[in-house]
């Protein structure tokens, strides 16, 4: 479980992870705490926190990968458009999809960011993502 929102509107930067017999274990916390973000698995089970809601009505564009070796955390570049309530796909571990959600501003767009074969910290901070203009009218 990462990040979320608690019963005072508290913002969290949680990290837990459970294990099979159902125990929640403290993980490094997030950098930027954020409440429904969208989440995927990248290369050697490494996840990707991509945007969300940092307070209620304010979307964010951050994006943090978490490796579970490390227990860390590492900002990579920013989405080019603030979402949340977005949805994000991965395609053979490298190919990093995420959809409009419901930060009208990313309605008509879609954003894709190629993280390569290879996991490098230094050149994975280096990648921008790329905006893709969806002109489909039926989808917006």
């Amino acid at each position: 479980m990462i990040g979320g929102l608690n019963s005072s509107d508290q913002v969290l930067r949680n990290n837990l992870e459970i294990d099979p017999n159902m125990t929640l274990t403290e993980k490094a916390q997030m950098g930027v705490g954020r409440f429904n973000v969208s989440l995927g698995v990248v290369q050697e089970k490494k996840i990707l926190a991509i945007g969300g809601m940092v307070s209620k009505g304010k979307p964010s564009e951050v994006v943090e990968l978490y490796d579970p070796i490390f227990d860390s955390w590492y900002q990579l570049a920013n989405l080019e458009r603030p979402r949340c309530g977005t949805s994000c796909c991965v395609i053979n571990s490298r190919f990093v999809f995420v959809f409009p959600g419901t930060n009208t501003n990313s309605w008509n767009t879609i954003e894709m960011l190629d993280i390569g074969t290879t996991f490098d910290l230094k050149i994975l901070r280096t990648l921008k993502w790329s905006l893709v203009t969806v002109t489909n009218a039926d989808f917006m």
